[in-house]
């Protein structure tokens, strides 16, 4: 494989620490760049490499909605735009937006966990999600921890944020009050989604949450 040679980008501010972020960042990108497209040159007919396969790779880093398919695109767009909205809509503070939002990735890793180990044709959809799902959620939010190293496709999809940029990294081990919380946050969000008439569907409603854990258990 050719060398590949990175065009380095002036920096505009003067400051260090903007300079530090910057080059940490750009850093870590070509880390998962790199990767990438290691990744995908094993997998791939060393006839098939080219300029265009290389620069497919890197744009598909870069841009990766392009290249879902429209099925993939239909099936999860409706269930996160609905959820972008009633975040928008709730005017929530930073630091409950961000738990929120920790939901939105957990949510979103489920979904292709569910995809890519049981059922090709799962969809998160409001109107025929159902206590099943919710039975699942719950045990994949549990044991999450435990199928990182197993699933870091997953994660490499849907990283965490941290200070602002994405970080591949394994999910903390969740005790009843986070779990607790996650599942409140679910609940508020369906019920938007039905106060509103854009469901019907409660998959919630007979849900019982254990009792929040307080002190030394």
């Amino acid at each position: 494989m050719r060398q590949i040679i990175i065009q380095k980008f002036r920096i505009l501010s003067p400051d260090k620490k903007v300079l530090k972020d910057y080059l940490a960042n750009l850093g870590e990108k070509l880390g998962e760049i790199s990767s990438l497209i290691q990744k995908s040159f094993n997998d791939l007919d060393k006839e098939s490499v080219s300029k265009d396969w290389l620069k497919q790779i890197v744009s598909r880093y870069n841009y990766p909605e392009k290249y879902l398919s429209q099925k993939e695109i239909s099936r999860n767009k409706i269930f996160f735009t609905l959820f972008d909205e009633f975040l928008q809509k709730r005017k929530l503070s930073d630091v409950r937006e961000k738990n929120y939002l920790v939901l939105k990735r957990a949510l979103q890793r489920f979904a292709l966990f569910v995809i890519e180990t049981a059922d090709k044709n799962f969809t998160l959809d409001v109107d025929t999600i159902d206590s099943d799902d919710i039975s699942d959620l719950e045990s994949f939010l549990v044991n999450e921890n435990s199928l990182f190293d197993e699933f870091k496709e997953i994660y490499e999809s849907f990283p965490a944020i941290i200070g602002g940029s994405r970080k591949m990294r394994r999910p903390q081990h969740r005790g009843i009050n986070t779990i607790n919380a996650l599942f409140n946050a679910l609940r508020a969000f369906f019920n938007w989604c039905f106060d509103n008439d854009i469901t019907l569907n409660r998959p919630l409603k007979n849900y019982e949450s254990k009792p929040d854990v307080y002190g030394t258990p």
